[in-house]
């Protein structure tokens, strides 16, 4: 391959060897001395080296991890997605009731974090089921304290809506404190 003069130039400045000012200004100056005539293009010749071109190395192995992994990934999300959107609605939420019937009941309903009204309902009324005893034993329960927390939170939340429906679902946590016998703050 064939260089000139320009070309040198062009490189210095390409590696670095010069800012772009000083290179504009030589190149501006040999230029106009070319083209006026005062130097002639001296041409030599270069041999590449014999250095082949870094080509990047992909390893398959990595490669192929990779893929699996992204597949199994998109797998688990789009598994995810289904369960997601395969559950029922409008059911209210089953709860279990085991050794201690107070606690169970309350831990199911906390577990389930269901709100709406046919959950409420069924809370409700299994409570009211329960001997004085066990509602006692319920009532030092962690579950309870987690219940009543709960259940301040939300009233607070619908409050701090202040629209029609959220002071109606206030209102209507407020009726289900006093049935669960414990009142908001309190």
């Amino acid at each position: 391959m064939k260089v000139s003069q320009l070309r040198d130039l062009t490189r210095k400045f390409a590696s670095g060897g010069m800012p772009e000012e000083d290179y504009r200004r030589e190149r501006g100056k040999l230029i106009d001395a070319i083209v006026n005539g005062d130097v002639s293009i001296k041409y030599r010749d270069i041999r590449p080296t014999n250095r082949p071109q870094a080509t990047p190395k992909v390893d398959r192995r990595k490669l192929i991890m990779l893929s699996v992994g992204v597949l199994l990934i998109a797998m688990l999300a789009i598994s995810l997605l289904i369960q997601l959107t395969s559950q029922p609605a409008e059911e209210p939420a089953e709860i279990v009731i085991k050794e201690q019937p107070g606690v169970e009941l309350l831990r199911g309903f906390v577990e389930a974090d269901r709100w709406d009204e046919p959950t409420l309902e069924n809370l409700e009324s299994n409570w009211q089921e329960l001997t004085g005893f066990e509602r006692e034993t319920a009532r030092q329960s962690l579950w309870y304290r987690r219940l009543k927390s709960q259940a301040e939170s939300r009233i607070k939340e619908y409050e701090a809506l202040g629209t029609p429906e959220g002071l109606m679902q206030a209102a209507r946590l407020r009726v289900f404190a006093e049935r669960m016998d414990f009142m908001p703050g309190s």
